[in-house]
């Protein structure tokens, strides 16, 4: 294959990653209103605490909303501990949606531990853009297979005949 091959680059036009800052750096409105909410709710995950907001949980995950507004005994407890989570993935899940100033990029190290997260608490955004990060992995690993790599790696033979 000849390298001059045109290149496909990949946009997730559902990717606001980017958007929740502004231009100058400066917190956007939105962030303000999520910097400061209440936080009324604490998920326990290996024995650390979240401190977070009901609202903003629920607005973003619709199993969230059911443990806070059904009769489910976390709709009033204080801390719910959330037993076989792992704290850096759930962490890392959190940063995918719930603080606008904060949200990092899904990305391939940390797709795989985000992704069964987002599926678990239905967060269907964090799910799309997990599926494009996938789609990306894959047409890159594809490209990797297909593309032939010389055998030297860029090496040149000499030669020793003089």
């Amino acid at each position: 294959m000849a390298s001059g091959g045109k290149k496909t680059k990949i946009e997730d036009p559902a990717n606001e990653d980017l958007k929740a800052e502004s231009p100058e750096g400066e917190p956007t409105m939105e962030d303000q209103q999520t910097m400061f909410l209440p936080t009324d709710v604490t998920l326990k995950v290996e024995g650390k605490l979240f401190h977070l907001n009901k609202k903003r949980l629920s607005e973003n995950s619709p199993v969230f909303k059911a443990m806070f507004e059904s009769d489910f005994e976390e709709k009033h407890a204080e801390v719910i501990p959330l037993p076989g989570k792992k704290f850096r993935e759930f962490e890392m899940f959190l940063t995918s949606f719930y603080f606008p100033h904060l949200i990092r990029p899904i990305t391939e190290e940390t797709v795989l531990d985000i992704l069964p997260l987002a599926d678990e608490y239905q967060v269907h955004h964090i799910k799309s853009k997990c599926a494009f990060r996938l789609d990306g992995m894959v047409i890159n690993a594809k490209k990797n297979i297909l593309t032939p790599k010389p055998f030297y790696d860029g090496c040149t033979m000499q030669n020793t005949t003089t």
